[in-house]
């Protein structure tokens, strides 16, 4: 009876997981008719009961702002506030109209939508599944911090590249390929941040056990679906030994560990993941389930939400500030030459009105085998890098995290930066402008 003479029922997203909410219940009337079919008389009556209505934590202008800053690319777009987990904004590329599925469509439109390469029906921000890169790192220097396999002190002479004890093969370091390589020289767990040194967390990883890397990294949302009402968000893959002995019939070998360290390997996050990271990060380790609903006219038939999550248990809060500090001077810190600069200053530091924490991270798509190098030129599009970025600002009272990733796109600092340097401009310049209190809704 509820969905009957209805024509729209929520087939996707928010319209899907507040479905019963959002119908309401259809009405009746029982009646007696003549012959002619007129009616004589009402017997029995039930009113309708309209829908409810909900408002979202979604910012409209935000959601222009962060589309246009894709400018046409392939990726995703996920904007939080690290307060309260509302989605400020959830951007897929390229996307499709949904009117088209309301009002109908020629099997034309739908055959060139369904068949594209560029799978427009595809919601990548909540569904598509990527190696992190480099934004991984953040996760794995506190991990190590944690447990004790690292200090903020300690360094190694990065030298571009790493190999494991009595193995030959190399682990190179993004230096590699530059005509000035040769490392970067003596490498402590900041400057491995703003730097993004490969070598500094191959080490590392190398060196920490996986069980603790993953168990750390759960934590923050990785490998689980912490959302409370996105419809079909994917989990990605956080791997393990006892993932890969039941997946593939094989150990954990430590070049598994290696990879992993800097986000390669079989890791497996999506954007939506990636922007509770640094939302996580921003709260210091609070972490906040993502969710699109602020408000409702009426209370929500859908189940009530879970408790809330626990903090990331382990780093101090001095451990979280050194974190937030390195991350601060991948936007800020520059004119220190080549292996002195944080990786965006150069795209995104000069000339901003706030102080943002950041990591960029760069996706290989394809592996690299020994002795080739990477020629991005060389390759099909679809074989070429990711381009990550994480960000969240004001640093010291952050109400906006975010993860943008620009699939095949190249660089995170300089393709992926700039697109959250844009999104964030417009989410905090006009409040900054007008002198607004940055409060949460």
């Amino acid at each position: 009876m509820t969905y009957s003479a209805t024509r729209f029922v929520g087939k996707r997203g928010i319209e899907k997981y507040y479905e019963r909410s959002l119908h309401g219940e259809v009405g009746y009337q029982q009646v007696e008719t003549d012959a002619h079919g007129r009616i004589r008389q009402v017997l029995d009556i039930e009113e309708p009961i309209s829908g409810q209505n909900i408002t979202l934590h979604l910012d409209n202008r935000l959601q222009i702002a962060a589309t246009a800053a894709m400018k046409g690319r392939r990726g995703a777009i996920v904007a939080i506030d690290p307060r309260s987990g509302g989605i400020l904004a959830l951007v897929s590329m390229p996307g499709y109209d949904p009117n088209l599925f309301v009002n109908g469509m020629s099997s034309l439109q739908y055959e060139g939508m369904s068949h594209s390469v560029f799978t427009p029906l595809f919601n990548r921000a909540v569904n598509g599944q990527y190696a992190p890169g480099s934004t991984f790192k953040p996760v794995v220097g506190l991990a190590g911090i944690v447990n004790q396999v690292v200090t903020w002190d300690e360094t190694i002479d990065d030298k571009g590249y790493f190999q494991l004890p009595g193995q030959k093969r190399i682990y190179r370091d993004w230096t590699w390929t530059r005509s000035d390589a040769g490392g970067q020289g003596t490498v402590d767990l900041r400057r491995a941040i703003y730097r993004s040194s490969n070598v500094f967390f191959y080490d590392l990883s190398s060196r920490m056990e996986i069980e603790q890397l993953a168990s750390f990294a759960k934590q923050f949302g990785i490998g689980t679906n912490l959302a409370l009402d996105v419809a079909d968000a994917s989990s990605g893959l956080l791997p393990d030994r006892i993932w890969k002995r039941g997946y593939r019939g094989q150990p954990w070998y430590p070049g598994d560990s290696v990879n992993m360290g800097i986000g390669q390997g079989d890791l497996l996050v999506t954007p939506l993941q990636m922007a509770v990271v640094a939302a996580t990060l921003a709260n210091r380790g609070r972490v906040v389930q993502p969710r699109m609903l602020l408000a409702s006219d009426a209370p929500l038939l859908e189940a009530d939400p879970p408790p809330a999550i626990v903090p990331v248990q382990g780093p101090t809060p001095e451990d979280w500030q050194n974190m937030v500090d390195a991350m601060e001077d991948v936007v800020h810190r520059g004119n220190q030459g080549f292996r002195g600069n944080g990786t965006a200053w150069a795209h995104i530091g000069r000339d901003i009105a706030y102080r943002m924490a950041g990591k960029s991270g760069t996706a290989q798509v394809v592996e690299i085998r020994q002795g080739e190098e990477y020629d991005e030129d060389e390759l099909e599009e679809f074989n070429r890098k990711h381009a990550w970025f994480l960000a969240f600002a004001p640093t010291d009272n952050p109400v906006i995290a975010l993860a943008i990733l620009v699939e095949n796109g190249g660089g995170g600092s300089s393709v992926a930066a700039p697109v959250a340097r844009e999104v964030v401009d417009a989410y905090l310049l006009p409040q900054i402008a007008t002198g607004q209190k940055l409060v949460s809704k």
